[in-house]
């Protein structure tokens, strides 16, 4: 089960962003003097606002079934992810359901891109690896991941990673390299690692090596560091 994202803090964030980024944009930091003007704006602001609470009303409907089957899978000792492919078709098909309908109504918010990151690992855990890829397409390509940098990130992750299962070593090593181009990647030292594991397995040992001494360089004294040079190590295995 993909792990859920609390609803309040997020909704709170996105409503926070939201008002600023509208004004940025549509103000262009100028003061407001036309009544008619800021009377528009105010409009704009509250139906995005509106948007943002409705798109988080309907994920939780959503996430009420994942807290059903964490429950399950809590008195069985087991995955939650276990626990859904136990249930009836019908009730697998709801879930979906409900999820599609996110991204589908409410495509520029938080609640959207969380819904479709939903849906991408889903496909992703089923092995449906090209679903799970146009799923995170989708979503990279939307209006909330140029909001958001994380839902950027994490797509291009799901990317690069379901070319991976697929063996398709050139496209994953692509999505990785196009995400570390990313202005802002809150999953950077992940997007380097991803880089690294498909140049290795290209066959392309001197190029793997440089870009673990790259997030070494970038990222010195973290876990990262540390599990980029257990992995040079491994480069000539």
């Amino acid at each position: 089960m993909v792990p859920s994202i609390p609803m309040n803090n997020q909704q709170s964030v996105e409503i926070k962003v939201l008002e600023v980024m509208r004004l940025l944009k549509l103000l262009g930091i100028a003061v407001l003097i036309a009544a008619g003007v800021y009377g528009a704006v105010a409009w704009k602001k509250s139906n995005d606002q509106e948007n943002a609470v409705q798109g988080f009303e309907a994920l939780f409907e959503v996430e009420k079934m994942e807290q059903k089957a964490l429950k399950e899978a809590q008195l069985t000792s087991t995955n939650p992810l276990e626990v859904f492919k136990t249930w009836p078709d019908a009730e697998k098909k709801k879930y979906l359901d409900l999820l599609a309908e996110v991204p589908a109504k409410f495509p520029e918010t938080s609640a959207g891109a969380i819904a479709g990151l939903k849906i991408a690992r889903w496909h992703f855990e089923e092995k449906n690896y090209e679903k799970a890829i146009e799923a995170y397409k989708a979503i990279l390509d939307g209006a909330a991941a140029k909001k958001f940098p994380l839902y950027a990130a994490l797509s291009a992750e799901g990317i690069g990673t379901s070319y991976e299962s697929l063996l398709k070593y050139d496209q994953a090593l692509a999505s990785f390299e196009n995400s570390l181009k990313a202005k802002s990647n809150p999953l950077k030292p992940l997007a380097y690692l991803g880089k690294a594991r498909n140049q290795k397995a290209l066959g392309k040992i001197d190029d793997a090596k440089k870009t673990y001494e790259a997030l070494i360089g970038e990222f010195p004294a973290t876990p990262y560091e540390k599990k980029a040079r257990v992995l040079m190590e491994t480069l000539s295995l």
